[in-house]
């Protein structure tokens, strides 16, 4: 909600603070921390290995997706 707001009044720089500090401080510091040993410990088709696998491609949707619109050629790479 907070980024149609900052889309609205054109403040691009707000959406990618909050987007940058989520993936550092939530993702990065926390998440993908707590993610890793069951990324590297599980069976490649374990339901956790899985689930994790899941979780972290629809974060990476939602973030492509909230910052297509000023960052058009990194999210296409993404597609991609």
């Amino acid at each position: 909600e907070q980024a149609r707001k900052d889309y609205d009044a054109f403040e691009f720089h707000r959406i990618y603070q909050a987007v940058h500090n989520f993936c550092v401080v939530d993702l990065s510091n926390f998440y993908l921390d707590v993610l890793k040993d069951r990324l590297y410990v599980e069976r490649a088709g374990s339901a956790t290995r899985r689930a994790a696998q899941s979780a972290m491609f629809l974060m990476l949707d939602g973030i492509t997706r909230l910052l297509a619109p000023i960052l058009a050629f990194t999210s296409d790479e993404i597609w991609r």
